[in-house]
């Protein structure tokens, strides 16, 4: 065993070298020392009760054995018997003086022990001496003791003294061995894991941790703690030997990382497709639906569209006129329900076309009155005088709202009257303010419902979706619709006492001139009658299309195979190609007679006759060598006009590239005249500044990965601005795209002259779609 001196370093060594140690230490002679003063503090007022105590005693002692005897030695007057119990009372412990004062002779005067009589910290005691002669006390003088405080005192702090340093010298020897012990049990154990912790810290794992002490019979924390350093150590070895193997691995297939690469980019990119795909399922879904809905309502478009050019008297044009706004309004309708999710998108673009407002709102009253007069109700109409009759704005829409509110209203009116009133709130030459009220006297609406009731999905309650039905959307596309136009629609409703929704919008006004035609006067009628194929397997179509082009000779074929054959076998000056046939498709249909020269009808036109007008599905049409596009349900002036190959808008042929590029224009003109024909100038200038916004977001990030060398991103980037060019018809800027995302899906490098020539087409591109009016 070490020398005791080796266990106790330096102790100011020993703050640094041993800290945990050190604190111990100062927090057990803190305790210590505090509970020595306590308890010397405590030995001291026993002392000093016990001292006192005593001198009490002594007091008690003289009064009942000395102060008799003494007053008898007195009245004897007996000198030495006095002095020898004055002497006893002298002896007494802690007396410091005596002093007799007799009545009949002299003082007498005892120092004590202390010849020191002006000892100032005394206690004085008097005592009376009394004695009693012939049964009479007789007062023979007083006795007076004085104590010696000081001398009591002094015991009283001597042995305070010498009981703390007892006790400090006792605690000193206890913190000694506890540190001994601690240092011995705890500490010099614990600096051997902070010793192996560095060494494990530093790389050196090869020896595992043995503490130098006896092996206790029980594992106590301290195995505890070596046992999770070892496991520490092990799993450290492991860790690094995976890591090694692992950084084995990466050398083995560092020749092969290209391919991985390649591996990943395809992965990547068929998730891509896959998320794409799932994203168009929506729109194939509405596409499938759309013509589902439209082949029926051409049948029913074409049939009045004949019965109006055939010989009816006033009344029986009149039930046509309504029946054909009816029919023209259920399929606004139906377009505007399709593009639900793109008004709560944010995506709807507003149409506003020329119209007369008395017409819509008369045609709307015939419309609906024949349900109001089976329940048995009266419509009534009010408009008031000062309320202009031709307006700018979107026909369709306005048109949507005013007939689901009514239609409400007369849905949930049963006795009673509706009233479609319209007033005028301000009026400018340019615009009026209206307010379209439509009241009721129907069930009413609760107050706690009414915050709710235009929002989709939502009626009043379940017992109306029971009576009544209804899916709840109607005022919820009003709201939207309202919103989309500048306005707002609200309501005022009381339970059992009907309800009022009103519509504010403001428009603008317009004259009446300015109106288009829907006669056909200005239709450009072939000079001859033409041999047409007519391409549509549903019969009531073939029956519309022939009833309007009764005049020329039409053959008709009622799947693809057929039209494929006849295509190839006949000539023909026009084919009407349905896009959903049973067999072969209308678009691979086209396809297919386009992109063979030895085909008898190599150069003929093809006209797609669709439900699906989508820009993309426009875009795919013309790529298969469609030259125009007629959205079903058939118009009979827009189809004469297709067929004598008229366009309305003949200027936008005219933009094209003024390079020397002679692969592609930067601007499609055929695309943009279909875009023209089928959405109009207004839409088509608002799919314009959306493009403009795809661009100025998409060009950035792609400057950025090319500059970046990022192939991937590239890539990506590329893929999705091509697209948007695609659409819009910009087929220099698509062709150049197109060009860098297989570049950059092959990894190759992209070149300077490139990117120089892809800048200069962007800008040009971007420049024609922001000018485009």
């Amino acid at each position: 065993m070490k020398p005791f001196k080796d266990l106790l370093p330096n102790l100011s060594r020993y703050s640094k070298e041993h800290p945990l140690g050190y604190k111990v230490m100062l927090y057990v002679c803190s305790c210590s020392f505090l509970f020595i003063l306590l308890s010397t503090a405590l030995q001291l007022t026993l002392d000093y009760r016990r001292e006192f105590k005593a001198i009490d005693q002594q007091v008690e002692l003289i009064r009942s054995s000395y102060l008799a005897s003494l007053a008898k030695s007195l009245w004897d007057i007996d000198q030495a018997q006095i002095e020898l119990q004055l002497k006893g009372i002298e002896n007494l412990p802690d007396v410091a003086f005596i002093s007799l004062d007799n009545i009949d002779s002299d003082n007498i005067h005892l120092p004590t022990k202390n010849t020191n009589k002006n000892i100032q910290q005394i206690l004085s005691h008097q005592f009376e001496l009394v004695y009693l002669h012939n049964k009479q006390q007789r007062s023979l003088g007083t006795l007076a003791v004085s104590f010696d405080l000081k001398a009591v005192y002094a015991r009283i702090w001597k042995r305070g003294f010498g009981i703390l340093l007892n006790q400090t010298l006792l605690v000193l020897l206890i913190v000694l061995v506890i540190i001994v012990i601690f240092q011995r049990q705890i500490t010099r154990h614990l600096e051997a894991m902070a010793n192996y912790s560095r060494e494990i810290g530093s790389g050196q794992l090869e020896n595992s941790l043995q503490l130098n002490r006896t092996p206790p019979k029980n594992s106590d924390e301290l195995d505890q703690l070596v046992n999770a350093l070892n496991e520490m150590r092990l799993s450290i070895r492991k860790e690094i030997s995976r890591r090694e193997q692992e950084q084995e691995e990466l050398r083995y297939n560092r020749d092969q990382l290209q391919g991985m690469v390649e591996r990943r980019t395809e992965s990547l990119q068929k998730a891509k497709e896959a998320a794409e795909e799932a994203s168009h399922a929506k729109s194939r879904f509405l596409s499938t639906m759309s013509h589902e809905i439209r082949t029926p309502m051409n049948g029913m478009m074409g049939m009045i569209q004949l019965l109006k050019s055939s010989e009816l008297n006033k009344e029986q044009h009149s039930h046509i006129s309504v029946l054909h706004d009816a029919t023209n309004a259920l399929l606004e309708t139906f377009n505007n329900v399709l593009e639900y999710g793109r008004l709560i998108e944010g995506a709807y673009s507003v149409s506003p076309t020329r119209f007369s407002l008395h017409n819509l709102l008369h045609n709307l009253t015939a419309l609906l009155s024949p349900e109001a007069n089976r329940k048995q109700l009266t419509l009534h109409l009010d408009v008031a005088e000062n309320i202009g009759d031709y307006f700018l704005s979107e026909e369709s829409s306005l048109r949507q709202i005013l007939t689901n509110l009514l239609a409400n209203a007369i849905k949930f009116t049963d006795q009673g009257s509706v009233e479609l009133r319209v007033s005028c709130l301000q009026c400018t030459p340019e615009s009026q303010t209206l307010r379209f009220s439509i009241s009721d006297s129907g069930i009413g609406i609760a107050p706690n419902l009414q915050e709710h009731i235009f929002d989709r999905f939502t009626q009043a309650d379940e017992t109306i979706t029971r009576r009544f039905g209804g899916t709840g959307l109607g005022l919820a596309i009003c709201k939207e619709l309202a919103e989309h136009l500048g306005g707002y629609v609200g309501l005022e409703s009381k339970p059992g006492q009907g309800s009022t929704f009103w519509l504010e919008l403001t428009l603008q006004c317009t004259h009446a001139k300015e109106l288009k035609t829907n006669n056909d006067n200005g239709v450009i009628r072939p000079s001859r009658a033409q041999k047409i194929l007519l391409v549509e397997d549903v019969e009531i179509n073939q029956q519309v299309v022939l009833g309007l082009l009764a005049e020329h000779n039409v053959t008709i074929a009622d799947d693809g195979v057929k039209a494929l054959t006849m295509g190839r076998e006949q000539a023909f000056d026009l084919i009407l190609m349905d896009m959903h046939l049973p067999g072969l498709s209308g678009l691979e249909v086209s396809r297919r007679l386009n992109h063979d020269p030895d085909c008898i009808n190599y150069k003929t036109r093809i006209i797609a006759l669709t439900a699906s007008v989508r820009p993309e599905d426009i875009h795919s049409y013309l790529e298969a060598g469609i030259c125009s596009v007629i959205a079903k349900p058939v118009d009979k002036e827009q189809l004469l006009q297709a067929i004598t190959g008229y366009q309305p808008s003949d200027e936008y042929h005219t933009i094209s590239s003024n390079s020397n590029d002679t692969d592609k224009p930067i601007l499609d003109s055929a695309v943009v005249s279909v875009h023209q024909q089928m959405l109009g100038a207004d839409k088509l200038a608002t799919l314009m500044k959306g493009f403009c916004k795809v661009l100025n977001e998409t060009w950035p990030a792609l400057q950025q990965s090319i500059f970046a060398q990022d192939h991937y991103e590239c890539s990506q980037q590329a893929h999705k601005l091509a697209g948007a060019c695609d659409t819009m018809g910009f087929s220099r800027a698509s062709q150049l795209l197109r060009s860098l995302e297989e570049t950059a899906d092959q990894g190759e490098e992209i070149s300077s002259e490139f990117i120089h020539e892809l800048q200069g087409i962007i800008k040009s591109t971007l420049t024609l779609a922001q000018e485009w009016k």
